[in-house]
């Protein structure tokens, strides 16, 4: 069941801890019951189906938003060839979730104090630690994983 939960281009995961009440309880929520779900506990991986109902509208406009940049893209200059360059796309994906209707209050709030640190950390992660990025089968970048991705390294882990 995890593993339909979690495809990649749902990143449910991502979305629940950007719209469950506050934003470090549900992270922790949240994590307690990913893992409690891929250990096999039934129980909690219903309670994650749950939040996604409950979330649904949500969801919806965020993975709307990413399949909106994913289509934009191509025109941002944001890739050489099949190469994405995340330090310049994480500030313009940012800026697009933070000026959305999809953004929660706590998310503004933040702001972006810390988009230059963050987007270097996350460019290097990927592109000199694992030397790898989520991928179409055309080998372009997949923008709207990592348009979920972003937010997801922003607001569970940089800005924190």
């Amino acid at each position: 069941m995890l593993s339909t939960l979690l495809k990649p281009k749902s990143l449910l995961a991502i979305a629940l801890v950007l719209f469950v009440c506050s934003p470090a309880a549900a992270q922790d929520r949240l994590d307690r019951l990913l893992d409690a779900c891929a250990r096999g506990d039934q129980k909690a991986c219903q309670e994650i189906q749950q939040l996604s109902q409950q979330n649904r509208i949500q969801l919806d406009k965020l993975n709307w938003r990413a399949e909106a940049f994913q289509k934009r893209a191509g025109s941002l200059g944001i890739q050489t060839g099949p190469v994405p360059i995340l330090k310049k796309a994480y500030p313009l994906i940012l800026k697009d979730y933070l000026e959305s209707d999809v953004a929660t209050p706590s998310h503004r709030q933040r702001g972006m104090n810390l988009i230059g640190p963050c987007s270097e950390q996350f460019h290097d992660f990927w592109i000199h630690q694992r030397r790898e990025w989520p991928t179409l089968p055309s080998n372009q970048p997949d923008w709207q994983v990592v348009y979920l991705q972003v937010l997801d390294h922003y607001f569970r882990f940089c800005s924190k």
